[in-house]
């Protein structure tokens, strides 16, 4: 009887094209490596001079009990013995039969028998001609190019540990890795009725630290999967089966912003500038599985400890800000996750709640209470602030006193307005003797009397301006009254 269903070789083959040949070792290889008890796995590359456009492949494995059930070398989708176990590669039992589509010959020799691929078809034999481990030999279409190209990439697989791996009788070094995590993420198993289903399973992820010319990679217990596409500072090797389409060559978005948000939730502490700016890291941090230790890290490190958020609602509390050196973080700096995030841990205040503007100005505000001078301390502060206005100003502004240590703010002064200084900001002491403290101070807000904004040319200037003025004035009029004051 007819089987309902044909493969056309070629037309596998041609499909299987665009995909190079290392796919073709790495099944190879990860089919030693699932094997229990294997320690040795050894791959050779040989030119086929009588056969052009092709070349010999032998990929041989010591595993105690070989390859278990010859039929499945065949038998496309059979009820591969791994389905159901996380920690082995395979589940579609697919991956033999599309290296078969482009060979000319095959044949795989293992403790349960052999099986030969040839122009006459497939030969089974189950007489027993090894102890141990099976050799898959394949006269694999493939030009010496891509046979370069595909050890090279191999050179890059993660060898489990206790495992030996070579390449035309080359080791390949075991790498080390940057650190270790564990992290709930999606699998595939099946069920008891053979079925695969996802699930989510808690495994070991490793993380190592992408070389110079690397490209970051996810990789599935040791044989890379794709890239990442992104600037990520590890290769990521997933303990367990990734999920994967047919073709194993690519991860959903969800399932590599999963393995992000746990790498930067593990590895926080080691962040710098460089890395807490980079897509990686800024996606985990738009992500609400960013615990807030990582996300206040990452905010640390791209804007300072010393920063802010800007304030529409007050606009002077920005200039304020950036004035005391906090670094402005404006919203198109953020994603919106980012700033859910912020919102959620509160890492990054407000400028109006971190340097608000002043009390008279804040059309919101309680109304500031302000006394007379008392001390006499005070009054002689008011006489000179008035003696200093008249020079410099052109006018006596009243002085009026503020107790308010919750206002954060020494004091405040605008054009035609009262000068109004903070005791509980500035301290009593401030006010016992006319010193460069108070003269600074003054300088400062006199300079108001022109220039509103803090952070323009123009407000140094006017400093700078009035300083001079005060300087030549008490350089050329030795009887001023100004000198009385620093007696």
């Amino acid at each position: 009887m007819a089987e309902w269903i044909e493969v056309d070789r070629a037309g596998l083959a041609k499909q299987l094209s665009r995909k190079g040949k290392a796919w073709v070792l790495y099944e190879l290889i990860q089919n030693g490596l699932d094997e229990d008890g294997v320690t040795q796995v050894d791959v050779k590359l040989d030119p086929a001079p009588d056969h052009r456009g092709y070349v010999r492949v032998t990929v041989e494995d010591n595993a105690p009990e070989g390859f278990k059930d010859l039929k499945h070398s065949w038998l496309l989708f059979g009820e591969s013995p791994k389905k159901g176990d996380a920690t082995k590669r395979g589940r579609f039992d697919a991956g033999e039969k599309f290296v078969l589509s482009l060979c000319k010959e095959a044949k795989i020799e293992s403790v349960t028998g052999t099986v030969v691929f040839n122009d006459a078809g497939r030969k089974l034999s189950k007489r027993k001609v090894r102890e141990a481990g099976t050799a898959v030999e394949l006269l694999l279409r493939c030009t010496q190019q891509e046979a370069k190209e595909a050890l090279e990439a191999c050179k890059g697989l993660i060898v489990p540990p206790g495992i030996t791996l070579t390449l035309n009788g080359n080791k390949i070094s075991h790498r080390k890795e940057t650190s270790s995590f564990e992290a709930p993420l999606p699998t595939v198993l099946s069920d008891e009725e053979g079925n695969l289903k996802r699930t989510v399973r808690k495994t070991k992820v490793d993380l190592y630290e992408v070389k110079e010319g690397e490209e970051a990679t996810i990789f599935e217990m040791g044989i890379p999967i794709c890239t990442t596409g992104g600037d990520d500072n590890y290769h990521y090797d997933v303990g367990q089966k990734v999920p994967l389409g047919l073709d194993r060559d690519s991860v959903t978005p969800a399932y590599l912003r999963t393995l992000r948000v746990s790498a930067t939730n593990e590895l926080y502490e080691t962040l710098n500038h460089e890395s807490a700016s980079s897509g990686w890291v800024r996606e985990a941090a738009s992500d609400e599985r960013i615990i807030e230790a990582a996300y206040t890290k990452v905010q640390d490190e791209r804007f300072g400890k010393k920063r802010v958020n800007f304030d529409p609602s007050d606009p002077e509390a920005n200039k304020i800000a950036m004035a005391k050196g906090y670094t402005i973080v404006y919203g198109g700096s953020q994603s919106s996750g980012e700033h859910a995030n912020n919102k959620r841990f509160g890492t990054t205040q407000a400028a109006g709640k971190v340097t608000p503007s002043p009390k008279p100005y804040d059309e919101n505000g309680t109304p500031l209470v302000t006394r007379s001078a008392k001390s006499e301390d005070e009054k002689r502060f008011e006489r000179f602030a008035q003696d200093l206005g008249s020079l410099l100003i052109e006018r006596e502004p009243q002085v009026r006193f503020a107790t308010d240590v919750t206002w954060p703010v020494a004091a405040t002064f605008g054009p035609g307005s009262d000068l109004v200084v903070n005791v509980g900001r500035l301290g009593k002491k401030f006010f016992r003797q006319i010193n460069s403290s108070v003269v600074e101070l003054l300088l400062h807000e006199y300079s108001h009397e022109n220039v509103s904004d803090h952070l323009s040319y123009k407000f140094a200037d006017e400093i700078a301006k009035l300083g001079a003025r005060l300087s030549i004035h008490l350089a050329t009029n030795p009887e001023s009254k100004l000198k009385e004051y620093f007696n």
